[in-house]
C-alpha cells in the first residue's frame, strides 16, 4: 500500500490513517446468514426447475453445506442480518463525512494457489475462513452498498497485479471515476495487463 499512498500524495491528495469501528463478528454472522438463506432458496429452486437431485453431482459441496445451513435461520434472523448491513452502511457514511475516499488493499496477500479456496471442500467453515482471510476488505462494502473500485496500480516481484481499493459515500461514484482517471494517467496499468494477457495466451 505504500506505493499507492505515495502516488496519491504526489497527486496532491492528503492521506491519513484511520480505522473502522464496528463489531466484526456481528458483520460476519450477518453475511453468512444472508448468503446461506439465499443459497438454500436457489438450490431448491434450481433442483425443482431442472428436476435434478440436490447432490454433489450437480452442486459443489460448499454450496450444499451453505444451503443446509440456510435452513437453520428464521425470517427474523434474515431481517436482523439485513438491518445489520444497514447499520454498517450508516456507520460508514459517518466516516465519509470526514473522508472523501477510503483506501485499503483489495486482498490480504498475493494470489493464493488454485484450490486453496475450494468450493468442493467438505469443510464449509474452513472455506469461509480461507476466503475471508484472503479477502477481508471487499466484503464490507458488498454488505454496506457503498461504491468501491479496485485499481491494479502496481505489481508484485512475481509480476502479478496488486489491487488498491478505493471506496466512497453512497451516490459518489462520480468521485471514484474521476479518481480512477487521474490514477491511470499517472500510473498507467492497461498495457501491463495486456502484456500479461499476451504472455498467458502464448502458454496455452
Amino acid at each position: 500500500m505504500d506505493s499507492t499512498i505515495n502516488l496519491c500524495e504526489n497527486l496532491g491528495h492528503k492521506v491519513e490513517n484511520t480505522s473502522l469501528d464496528f463489531p466484526a463478528d456481528e458483520i460476519s454472522r450477518a453475511i453468512v446468514t444472508i448468503i446461506s438463506a439465499n443459497v438454500a432458496y436457489v438450490v431448491e429452486s434450481q433442483a425443482t426447475q431442472t428436476n435434478r437431485d440436490i447432490s454433489n453431482e450437480f452442486f459443489e459441496r460448499v454450496t450444499l453445506q451453505m444451503a443446509e445451513n440456510g435452513k437453520n435461520f428464521s425470517a427474523s434472523d434474515y431481517v436482523n442480518a439485513i438491518k445489520i448491513n444497514h447499520r454498517l452502511g450508516q456507520k460508514l457514511e459517518e466516516v465519509f463525512e470526514k473522508y472523501d475516499v477510503l483506501l485499503s488493499p483489495v486482498l490480504a496477500s498475493p494470489p493464493v494457489k488454485i484450490g486453496y479456496i475450494n468450493m468442493n471442500s467438505s469443510d464449509m467453515n474452513q472455506y469461509i475462513e480461507r476466503l475471508s482471510g484472503y479477502s477481508p476488505f471487499t466484503g464490507i462494502f458488498n454488505q454496506s452498498g457503498q461504491p468501491s473500485m479496485s485499481v491494479p496500480l502496481f505489481r508484485t516481484t512475481n509480476n502479478l497485479p496488486v489491487g488498491s481499493m478505493f471506496s466512497a459515500a453512497f451516490g459518489n461514484e462520480n468521485l471514484l471515476f474521476s479518481l480512477a482517471g487521474q490514477l491511470e494517467k499517472a500510473q498507467p496499468w492497461k498495457e501491463q495487463l495486456n502484456e500479461m494477457r499476451s504472455k498467458f495466451l502464448k502458454t496455452i
